[in-house]
């Protein structure tokens, strides 16, 4: 093996302080001594570690090595063909340049051949330059490419270092580029099988796909979108996609870049805490009614009383447009409205007599102990205070407290017109049922003096559309 001049040689150029040298393998003949390149490249680089190199098997190693910069070879050794030395180099070390010389009448130039093909063609027609000056363009070269190479290669590493899924996909899906965690996070076994899948076939539900690449594609940005993706494997996982949508020149879309975070567990914990609420609800919905049980057997002239006017009251808050959770807190109010009750002797309610002044005093205390025992209870709707202000009216003459109009929750206002209607139509231990056309008239008389206008208006409407307590 003939290398003439290893990199640690004495004489080969010694580096500035702090810089890296550059290297150059330069071939020659095996047989004629290489010194006239040697010189002009010591002359024109100072600074450089030159090796020399002048047969296949130095050449070879040094390939393998591929501990060099620049190669610069003569057109035609006696060992090898300057072409066939710039193709082994480009198929082994694309990154690395290749400058080619020829000796006319003891002047030594460069062949600028551009391409990497170097057919006799072109060798003829290349132009020829000082040795030098071709070396100091490719060095510059070579260095731009290595700086590019460089910052490929930071880029790739902050980008591959982020914990976060990061990806580019074209509007029709197909993918351009991820991250290291996008590969992690939808477990495909490397980055390029998945860039190879399409994005669009991963979604669980093709109209989430639909609708969020409309909604990027409207809007420029996709936010805090959850959507549920199929890994490699198949099994679903739940992500939290945003994306913005990369425009060109005439506003036209060119690439959506985006981020995907496993928020798996988190739907996994908001299902059970879903789950666990649903349960709490269906408990506290099934005390409430036995509550109402419970106080309906106290008075059997009123069963189902409680049952009617929740069932009437739901009925006007929907008419009302009120909300789902909020009717439903209607209905539970009526189903408890006269808990209070309890603390009224069972003679008293069951007397079929006209009461005294002190037997109604008692009556009237109800809607403050129904306050007092549902008050302690966190409920998710204001029971308590719908059942303390169910007898209050708008004029004030109401009570407990006798508040008025605005001041009594519309809740309330909502039970008073229903209980009104209801106590009236059925049968009491005092008198019989005074019927559903009086108890209409009723509420309808003091219609925005004693009883909300609306509340009113919303309860006609339901009766006469066929609306029935049974």
């Amino acid at each position: 093996m003939t290398d003439r001049s290893p990199w640690n040689a004495p004489g080969a150029g010694s580096p500035e302080p702090g810089a890296s040298p550059t290297r150059i393998l330069v071939l020659g003949d095996t047989s004629v001594p290489n010194d006239s390149v040697v010189q002009q490249l010591r002359s024109g680089f100072p600074n450089a570690v030159l090796r020399d190199v002048c047969d296949s098997t130095a050449f070879e190693h040094a390939l393998e090595q591929g501990d060099f910069d620049l190669v610069v070879t003569g057109q035609k050794l006696d060992w090898i063909e300057g072409a066939s030395v710039a193709r082994k180099v480009r198929s082994r070390w694309p990154d690395r340049l290749v400058v080619m010389y020829t000796a006319n009448n003891g002047t030594t130039a460069a062949i600028d051949v551009p391409s990497g093909e170097f057919s006799e063609h072109e060798v003829e027609d290349s132009s020829v330059r000082k040795l030098t000056s071709a070396v100091r363009d490719a060095l510059e070269q070579a260095n731009g490419r290595r700086a590019v190479f460089e910052a490929e290669t930071r880029f790739q590493g902050l980008y591959d270092s982020v914990p976060v899924g990061l990806y580019r996909t074209t509007i029709d899906g197909q993918i351009i580029d991820v991250n290291a965690a996008m590969v992690q996070l939808l477990n495909y076994p490397d980055r390029e099988s998945l860039l190879r899948a399409n994005a669009a076939a991963m979604y669980v539900n093709p109209l989430d796909r639909e609708r969020g690449v409309s909604m990027t594609r409207r809007d420029g940005l996709l936010q805090d979108f959850e959507v549920q993706l199929r890994r490699y494997d198949g099994s679903p996982i739940w992500v939290l996609d945003n994306v913005r949508a990369v425009r060109g020149p005439g506003g036209r879309v060119e690439f959506f870049l985006g981020s995907l975070q496993d928020i798996s567990h988190r739907k996994k914990t908001d299902e059970v805490l879903e789950r666990s609420l649903e349960s709490l609800n269906r408990a506290m919905k099934g005390t409430i009614e036995a509550m109402a049980v419970i106080s309906e057997m106290r008075d059997p002239y009123t069963a189902g009383h409680q049952k009617r006017v929740a069932k009437l009251a739901s009925a006007i808050a929907v008419a009302l447009g009120l909300p789902a959770d909020r009717v439903e807190g209607v209905r539970l109010a009526g189903l408890i409205h006269d808990i209070g009750k309890i603390s009224v002797p069972h003679e008293i309610l069951s007397k079929p007599g006209r009461l005294t002044t002190i037997e109604f005093n008692l009556i009237r205390v109800h809607p403050e102990v129904g306050y007092e025992v549902l008050k302690r209870v966190d409920f998710p709707w204001p029971l308590a205070k719908i059942v303390l202000q169910h007898h209050e009216v708008l004029d004030g003459s109401g009570y407990p407290y006798g508040v008025k109009a605005e001041e009594i929750l519309l809740e309330a206002r909502i039970i008073g017109v229903a209980d009104v209607v209801e106590a009236m139509a059925s049968h009491r231990p005092y008198r019989p049922s005074l019927g559903i056309e009086r108890a209409l008239e009723q509420v309808e008389e003091f219609r925005g003096r004693l009883y909300d206008s609306k509340v009113v208006g919303a309860c006609l409407e339901l009766f006469d559309s066929g609306f029935a307590f049974e």
